[in-house]
């Protein structure tokens, strides 16, 4: 019964490879990736959270915010795999872009994204007869 629980996978799986892709390109090597968090589930839509160690707050320099990698509304591609044979897990837009500091920690820039259904939900809900 044991057996029936594995999932089967043809790759090894002791290296988790994952890519980020905005608007077609792919980001680069450098910035600091600290967490990637995806959520799918049923009548939801879905959406992504992508944490970057970035910047300092005492030279008040954020180098990646203040790029134009993560503005909202691009598109942001999320794909993730084992030693780089990798599948698109999430696609969608930003919506919301933050800057998380604490005292004696790094600073974060956290990208939250939803699925492109977003759009979908804006307008008007009721309707006067």
């Amino acid at each position: 019964m044991a057996d029936s629980r594995i999932i089967p996978t043809q790759a090894e799986t002791d290296l988790a490879t994952f890519t980020i892709l905005s608007n077609g390109q792919e980001i680069s090597g450098e910035i600091g990736i600290d967490s990637i968090y995806v959520v799918k589930s049923v009548n939801k839509i879905p959406t992504a959270r992508i944490t970057i160690v970035d910047g300092s707050v005492p030279r008040e320099d954020f180098e990646v915010s203040s790029g134009n990698l993560f503005v909202p509304g691009n598109e942001i591609e999320i794909k993730a795999g084992y030693h780089s044979d990798e599948s698109t897990i999430f696609k969608g837009i930003i919506t919301k872009h933050a800057i998380q500091s604490k005292k004696d920690k790094p600073s974060f820039l956290i990208i939250d994204l939803k699925d492109e259904a977003i759009k979908l939900t804006v307008g008007r809900k009721k309707q006067i007869f």
